[in-house]
Parts: C-alpha cells; sequence; structure tokens
C-alpha cells in the first residue's frame, strides 16, 4: 500500500499542521506495516570493492527484488550505497544484490589492548510493504510529506508507527516540519515508532519535543537532511 501526501509551499495551508500531512491532534493512530524478523544488521565479513555479496552476521526475511543499504566504513558517509537483492541463499545471511559495490565495506574484528573492536557495517533494509511517501512533483524544492503527532496521552492522544517506509518527507522551508514529529505530546509510554525505514528526507527523520517514555526501535535511515533522530 502507497500513500502519496499533495501539498505545495504556496498552496493552502491549515494552522498547526500545513500542508502535505498526515495529522493527529489527541487522536488513536496506528500504521501497521509487515513486520519484518531483522531491520538491519551487520557484516559478517568485509564486502570488498567489486564484490556483489554480503554476508550478515544475522539471518534475515528479506526477499529478492527489496532495496538495502550497506554503511560506509571509511571517514566519508557518502559510500553507503543501496543495491536491490537479487538472491539469497538458504542460510539467509548471504545475500546477493544487482551490482558491484564502488567501496570496499568492512566486516571484522581487530585485537587492541587486550581487547576487540568491531568494525563492521550496518546493512539496512529500505524496503517496506506500507509505504509513505511526498508526491515527487513538489518535492524537488526540498518540501516533503510530514507527519505530525500533536496533543496529550491525557488527551487521548496514542500513536503506534511500526514497518512502514517513509520518504520524500520533511519540509526543509518551513520549521517544524520533520518526517515524523512529537510535537509536546508529554508521556507517550504506551506509544512506539518501530521497525520503520526512512529516506531521501528534507529534515529530520524523528524529532521528539518535550515528550518522554517513547519506544523508538529497530529503525533505519539513509539521506536525510539534519538529524537522523
Amino acid at each position: 500500500m502507497t500513500i502519496i501526501l499533495h501539498g505545495g509551499y504556496y498552496d493552502r495551508q491549515i494552522p498547526v499542521f500545513g500542508n502535505k500531512f498526515i495529522g493527529c491532534h489527541s487522536c488513536q493512530f496506528d500504521i501497521h506495516g509487515k513486520p519484518r524478523n531483522r531491520t538491519w544488521t551487520e557484516l559478517s565479513d568485509t564486502s570488498p570493492s567489486g564484490s556483489t555479496t554480503v554476508k550478515l552476521i544475522d539471518a534475515v526475511d528479506w526477499v529478492v527484488g527489496e532495496q538495502i543499504v550497506v554503511a560506509s566504513t571509511s571517514y566519508d558517509h557518502t559510500q553507503a550505497e543501496r543495491r536491490i537483492i537479487t538472491a539469497i541463499d538458504s542460510s539467509k545471511k548471504i545475500i546477493t544484490v544487482n551490482s558491484p559495490f564502488l567501496y570496499s565495506h568492512l566486516g571484522l574484528t581487530e585485537g587492541l589492548d587486550n581487547d576487540n573492536l568491531k568494525i563492521r557495517a550496518e546493512v539496512g533494509l529500505l524496503t517496506r510493504n506500507v509505504v509513505i511517501k511526498g508526491a515527487e512533483d513538489t518535492s524537488g524544492r526540498d518540501y516533503g510529506g510530514h507527519i505530525l503527532m500533536h496533543g496529550t496521552a491525557d488527551d487521548g492522544l496514542q500513536t503506534r508507527i511500526e514497518y512502514a517506509q517513509i520518504t520524500l518527507c520533511g519540509q526543509g522551508t518551513v520549521v517544524g516540519r520533520y518526517c515524523v514529529y512529537y510535537q509536546q505530546n508529554g508521556d507517550l509510554r504506551d506509544c512506539y515508532l518501530r521497525g520503520n525505514s526512512f529516506h531521501d528526507a528534507y529534515m529530520n527523520f524523528v524529532t521528539v519535543q518535550a515528550g518522554s517514555n517513547l519506544e523508538i526501535s529497530w529503525n533505519v535511515g539513509h539521506l536525510g537532511q539534519g538529524q537522523g533522530l
């Protein structure tokens, strides 16, 4: 399922929420995609430049056709690389991708002063079966979609978002328009943001302002402006 959010910078705006958004004011808000056993893991062995395989430390339920990102292990964060899965072996730990890696991605352990230092690239799954995205016709000006949670639990706010793919999100030209924004919600102990992917964003992936006890776990992000969280 794909939800496309429409609206431009000069289009009509709703007070507090703006436009091109999903908004919740003191409501119950649920988005539940298909659960995945792992949304990210790490390399078990180095994938050198020119390789088309990645070896993982954990078995995954990822499938052919899904998109992954392998993090950079150099000083240059732009060496993170996205690829499409073309095959996965029976162990679910060895994945073949659609084109060779341009850069080496480390997966090793170094001994250091009687201790072990892990140097392993993270490998994240970007694909989800529920997609929320800003319409591309206006996203070219750093103006994506956004999700805003407003109100408090005392007023009825309950928000649970899991296993969704959120992309072309955030509005870089407007203050407070993050991909997902929890705005002055107070105690969020029964709420969660779990197992989602964020990519190609124009603002922070997630911002929590004056909120507490919110579970944020197992999310994956790639190519965002500002902070991830």
